[in-house]
């Protein structure tokens, strides 16, 4: 029984290091919706959304905005880690610490907690919104707070990930989000006091992800 425990102890360590094949990046293959977790990368479409038709048209809003309002965010998904970056910072997941490093284009860092929500939800629960992105049907969970609301919508055979790895994260809502799901959102809609946007994934790679990808580009 010891051995068999031993055995099985190893093999989960193992897995959990990314030991197998985890080296450089390979070529991009079909994603298979029956493999059990997602490693790979995504590309997401942000775009701003004009909080007021009434007052100013589509038009008038986004004729002083870089590129109408659309920018370019990359997602790197690997086990209990992810990566994201923008034009402007990369946010890298550390999940000994539960907290993101966060690394601006000037070269400053800093680190933000993971384990605490930016805003106290009011609630959170699940939303009629309905989407097909990609091809795949999605389903949605709604979380709104005094500042915001968003609509996280998924695909169940998409972006798969282990859920326990994110009970703790709160930042983003990922604790309710992926920590229930067990997926990685193929699209999300803000509407806040902040502004209005939609993130939209445009395209998905399932790669082989190498170490470097997860570490800070200061600390290499």
């Amino acid at each position: 029984m010891k051995k068999r425990c031993s055995v099985f102890l190893l093999a989960f360590f193992l897995v959990e290091l990314g030991i197998a094949n985890d080296s450089t990046s390979t070529k991009p293959i079909s994603i298979d919706s029956n493999s059990q977790y997602f490693e790979g990368k995504v590309v997401y479409q942000h775009q701003i959304i004009n909080p007021n038709q009434a007052l100013i048209s589509d038009e008038e809003f986004y004729e002083s905005m870089p590129n109408g309002g659309k920018s370019m965010v990359t997602m790197y998904i690997r086990g209990n880690k992810y990566r994201i970056d923008d034009d402007k910072t990369s946010q890298i997941y550390q999940p000994l610490s539960n907290s993101v490093s966060i690394y601006k284009k000037n070269d400053s860092i800093y680190n933000a907690f993971a384990g605490a929500v930016e805003d106290p939800i009011e609630k959170a629960e699940k939303s009629e919104a309905k989407a097909t992105v990609l091809g795949h049907s999605c389903i949605a969970i709604g979380i709104q707070t005094k500042w915001e609301t968003r609509v996280y919508l998924y695909s169940p055979s998409q972006l798969k990930t282990n859920p326990y790895y994110w009970k703790s994260h709160q930042k983003d809502y990922l604790n309710i989000t992926a920590g229930k799901t067990g997926n990685f959102p193929l699209l999300i809609r803000q509407k806040s006091s902040l502004g209005n946007f939609e993130l939209i994934a445009i395209s998905i790679e399932k790669v082989k992800l190498a170490d470097d990808i997860f570490e800070h580009p200061i600390q290499k």
